[in-house]
């Protein structure tokens, strides 16, 4: 067994093949660094806690006042966006003024026209029309930033003239609904008016929130809002007088 145990005599051959390798092929395989886990040591990090709250209280780091800041409100910029707002409202009203007629313009007497020989396709195109138009007044009341009520507005009055027509399809040959169609047509009538008013209302709005984030006193954009909400707001009300709610 001894001998078994003991090394084989090297050969010259094997000796010079051994000095001749490349110093690559004869050192040691490399340990891998990279996956090899820092060991936990749990009594270090408990010194380290029981150190810092042992900490006296000069030592550790102040706690930082939060100092209120009052916004300042500025009174020029807001006077100015009146001053605007005003010349707009102002001047469109004047020019619109000029146009308007004592009995306001009727438009119970065009709904019958639009009826006209076909009653029942115009009135359903005309609802069709009407309930998607509240559809998508809908959602910009829904999505629009800032919320305000003109989109709910228009919504809900283009919402009764869509089912007002709705009910002039439904009822086209009955003799006993005569009156009734002589109603929703009123109805019809007196709801359209509030559509563009409440889109000048979103417009004026539009106009006034732009003016207020612009810089300094520059609120051109809110004269030609106001002036184009002024001139929505005519039709409605040129409407709403030729339903018979009022002389100007």
């Amino acid at each position: 067994m001894e001998g078994a145990r003991k090394s084989l005599p090297k050969s010259p051959e094997s000796a010079r093949a051994l000095e001749e390798s490349p110093p690559s092929s004869r050192s040691p395989i490399p340990i891998s660094v990279t996956r090899q886990r820092p060991a936990i040591e749990p009594w270090k990090v408990l010194d380290l806690k029981k150190a810092k709250s042992d900490a006296p209280a000069s030592v550790r780091a102040p706690v930082r006042v939060h100092v209120k800041v009052t916004p300042q409100t500025r009174r020029a910029p807001f006077v100015a966006r009146a001053v605007y707002a005003a010349l707009g409202i102002g001047a469109t009203a004047a020019a619109v003024w000029r146009a308007h007629r004592a009995g306001g313009f009727g438009l119970a007497p065009r709904i019958h026209a639009l009826l006209g020989d076909r009653p029942f396709v115009a009135a359903s195109a005309a609802a069709v029309a009407a309930l998607a138009l509240s559809l998508g007044l809908l959602l910009m009341t829904l999505y629009a930033r800032p919320r305000s009520l003109g989109y709910l507005l228009a919504a809900v009055a283009t919402f009764i003239v869509a089912m007002a027509f709705t009910f002039l399809a439904l009822t086209t040959g009955a003799h006993d609904a005569v009156g009734m169609t002589a109603e929703a047509v009123r109805l019809i009538a007196l709801a359209l008016p509030f559509v563009p008013i409440g889109v000048a209302l979103r417009v004026l709005r539009n106009g006034w929130d732009a003016a207020r984030e612009r810089e300094g006193l520059e609120c051109e954009s809110l004269l030609f809002a106001a002036a184009l909400a002024t001139a929505l707001a005519s039709v409605g009300v040129e409407l709403l007088v030729g339903v018979g709610l009022g002389r100007i």
